[in-house]
């Protein structure tokens, strides 16, 4: 999973108009002790390459300065080339928001990649980026829309190491401003979809005390609505040295195929786990357990495919 920053904090409700505080009822999760292959949460993210993504993709610097592209023939649309050719030329059929191209080359019939991500030059801090995006929800029919926003400042871990109390005041406000208003902008596509009768996921790990924010909170208790709870050990996530990590992830969708298939994989203890703690091959293991394995890339694509 890859995380977006910038300076500007555009929030799409009024109610988050206002400074934003620590909220004390995510604070306060009842996401209970940290376990030993918790993935520990970087605060900024993962320090990556300049010229590598979090999924292996290459990149090469644009010259139109609006970002970068993949050098994968089937590359991302930067803003600049999208607002130019317009929107008949591009495939809606399925959507990444906040990912780099990892699920939708796995699916037929979406010959451009709507993986919409700062990665790929669609820094959704942006206003005018954001706009975009919402006039594509609103104008389009995205059969799957695949949600995966920054989930580092609501990691329980954060609570547990007391990393909220290392931070200053407003650096720790302006994590949670970012944070919000990824999860605020993923539900406002969440409800575009279900109005319209489409299918979503959404994900995070298990714990995270995203899943308690009120609009996510709102959403998860619709009666259309399911969540898959499931173990990425079990979809063969690996650390470098080719140990299982267990990572404990949730997929909020309304998908019941997608739910009850996910559900499926809960950890066996059939293998050894590498706790998702400490570095190895020059990144922390947390930055290894933000890749989505290929077997998981490959129900979601199932998923999105079976729409098409």
């Amino acid at each position: 999973m890859a995380s977006d920053s910038g300076s500007d904090v555009v929030f799409s409700d009024a109610e988050h108009d206002s400074d934003v505080s620590l909220p004390s009822d995510i604070v306060q999760s009842d996401a209970g002790p940290a376990e030993e292959n918790d993935v520990i949460e970087g605060l900024s993210g993962p320090n990556l390459p300049s010229d590598v993504d979090s999924d292996g993709f290459w990149f090469s610097p644009s010259e139109d300065g609006f970002g970068s592209e993949p050098t994968a023939s089937e590359s991302v649309p930067s803003v600049k080339e999208f607002h130019l050719k317009g929107m008949s030329l591009f495939n809606f059929a399925a959507m990444e928001i906040y990912s780099p191209p990892r699920v939708l080359p796995m699916i037929d019939r979406c010959p451009r990649r709507m993986s919409l991500d700062i990665l790929t030059g669609w820094n959704l801090l942006d206003a005018s980026v954001k706009q975009t995006v919402i006039k594509m929800w609103e104008t389009q029919e995205v059969k799957m829309l695949l949600l995966s926003p920054p989930c580092t400042i609501f990691s329980p871990l954060q609570v547990c190491f007391r990393n909220y109390e290392k931070m200053d005041p407003e650096t720790l406000k302006k994590k949670w401003a970012e944070g919000l208003h990824h999860l605020d902008f993923s539900a406002m596509g969440i409800r575009n979809q279900l109005q319209k009768g489409l299918k979503f996921m959404l994900e995070h790990p298990q714990r995270a005390s995203s899943w308690e924010h009120p609009p996510i909170a709102e959403i998860r208790g619709r009666p259309d609505v399911y969540c898959a709870d499931f173990d990425q050990c079990m979809l063969d996530l690996r650390a470098p040295n080719n140990l299982h990590m267990k990572k404990r992830t949730r997929i909020m969708t309304n998908c019941h195929w997608l739910a009850s298939t996910l559900r499926q994989y809960q950890c066996d203890r059939s293998h050894i786990h590498q706790p998702i703690e400490g570095s190895m091959a020059g990144h922390s293991l947390s930055w290894w357990a933000q890749h989505y394995p290929p077997d998981l890339c490959r129900i979601l694509a199932e998923s999105a495919q079976r729409l098409l």
